[in-house]
């Protein structure tokens, strides 16, 4: 008959001859013990983003899962950006030492309100965020135009909650003027701002009262200079922001460039 003998063995016993013996026979053998290995351990991590778009346009995530454990394993990859109500999943299956990317394309609602967000992403042993931002957009009515003619700019966006304004869009070269023309928040006009603030290179307007929830559209006029040059360009820097009090500022994407015709 077989008979089984259970032995929990230690590093210490590598090389340890074990016996077995009966009244009239033995058996001898050497026992080979080696060190049980790590766990798998997936870590994560955030890179190669397109996480700053106007409302309606799809964001992009590339994730870095390396498996930094002593066994192949399979997990679930979960990914989501909170305020979007979206999330995903993906499986990922590694040997130890193995690293692979995984891409997840997240759409964004026309509606979506305009600020700042975080894109979470999880395995079973590692978390990693990154912040996203839906921004502005700004559309120029007539990007072409002559010397010493207005251009009306168009600032619009998804206001998340009822909330006061700061709009500071910047330009370079100087402007003859700038002059604000009208907000609207829901389809309803919130008139004059309290503080409005123009000069030749920055359009800066503040509302100190809460505009309603919903879309707003801001249009304001620029007057190139008379004697600007055919060809000559007016661009929008990148400093420009919009931000709903108590909020963080956010970026303006979209039109940016206004080139001079002949007159």
């Amino acid at each position: 008959e077989d008979v089984e003998f259970t032995y929990t063995t230690e590093l210490a016993d590598d090389g340890v001859d074990a016996e077995v013996a009966s009244e009239n026979d033995s058996a001898a053998t050497t026992l080979s013990v080696t060190e049980q290995p790590d766990p798998a351990n997936f870590s994560v991590s955030i890179n190669d983003v397109n996480n700053e778009t106007v409302a309606g346009e799809q964001q992009s995530f590339n994730v870095t899962v390396n498996n930094t454990g002593g066994k192949q394993a399979q997990q679930q990859i979960d990914f989501e950006v909170g305020g979007y109500g979206f999330n995903d999943s993906k499986t990922s299956n590694l040997t130890p030492g193995q690293q692979e990317s995984i891409e997840f394309i997240v759409p964004t609602d026309s509606d979506q309100a305009f600020g700042a967000y975080e894109a979470n992403v999880s395995s079973a042993n590692d978390t990693a965020s990154v912040d996203t931002e839906i921004t502005v957009e700004r559309t120029i009515a007539n990007s072409d135009a002559a010397p010493g003619e207005n251009v009306t700019v168009e600032l619009s966006g998804t206001l998340g909650a009822d909330t006061a304004l700061t709009v500071d869009d910047q330009f370079e070269p100087n402007v003859s003027d700038s002059r604000f023309v009208s907000l609207t928040a829901s389809g309803s006009d919130q008139g004059q701002p309290f503080f409005d603030i123009t000069d030749e290179t920055s359009m800066f307007i503040a509302y100190e009262n809460a505009n309603p929830a919903g879309e707003i559209v801001l249009e304001y006029e620029l007057e190139l200079p008379a004697n600007a040059t055919a060809g000559e360009t007016f661009g929008f820097s990148d400093d420009s922001f919009v931000q709903a009090h108590g909020g963080t500022n956010v970026g303006i994407q979209g039109d940016n460039t206004v080139t001079v015709t002949s007159p």
